[in-house]
């Protein structure tokens, strides 16, 4: 899991959370506020702990470069690296 986790986490809940989210959301309200409620959800989706602030803010920061350059490449690759980093310091050290 330690090996897989990062990698498949940081495409697909791009494609999801900000990808397919931010867009869906951006149908009802403005893009600001779109980023806001992916990020809340984004946070807690991961549980209620610190751990959720934290995947919170960091919800905000790729959603906010999601919708100004509307690209997922560079925050899946930023997503990949933060939870290789995450898992190695949770589980190998």
């Amino acid at each position: 899991m330690v090996f897989i986790a990062p990698f498949t986490a940081g495409i697909f809940e791009e494609i999801i959370w900000r990808g397919y989210g931010i867009n869906k959301l951006e149908q009802y309200v403005n893009t600001r506020k779109a980023v806001l409620v992916q990020a809340v959800a984004f946070g807690f989706w991961h549980g209620i702990s610190f751990h959720t602030l934290i995947t919170f803010l960091i919800g905000l920061v790729y959603g906010f470069v999601y919708a100004r350059r509307r690209k997922l490449l560079n925050i899946s690759i930023a997503h990949i690296v933060t939870d290789i980093i995450g898992f190695y310091l949770a589980f190998m050290t």
